[in-house]
């Protein structure tokens, strides 16, 4: 309920007054006899309001910014964090140097 709220915040009231109000949509005309309200963003015939696709399109962007956020910080752990020890790396150069001197000696 995080990302409708602050939505709620934007758009329509800071404090949040009529939040619940504004959550609850009526049942379609001649679905019940009497008063229905259920959690969605529709209007009286049963569609889905424009403030439900801009909803929509916020929670999807929210949720594409913290992939790549996570990406980010997957990326820069990468890269502090080597895939090699520096001992070991050092010890494969060493052994590279070792077998081309011996390959010269050869040759």
């Amino acid at each position: 309920d995080f990302i409708p709220q602050l939505f709620y915040r934007y758009k329509v009231d800071f404090e949040l007054g009529g939040y619940v109000d504004h959550t609850l949509a009526y049942s379609p005309v001649n679905a019940t006899k009497e008063i229905c309200r259920y959690r969605a963003y529709r209007d009286q015939n049963g569609n889905h309001t424009l403030y439900y696709w801009q909803l929509l399109a916020l929670r999807l962007g929210f949720v594409i910014a913290f992939e790549h956020l996570v990406f980010c910080i997957v990326y820069l752990i990468e890269k502090c964090i080597p895939d090699v020890p520096e001992q070991l790396q050092e010890t494969i150069q060493r052994e590279r140097f070792v077998a081309k001197m011996a390959l010269e000696d050869v040759a």
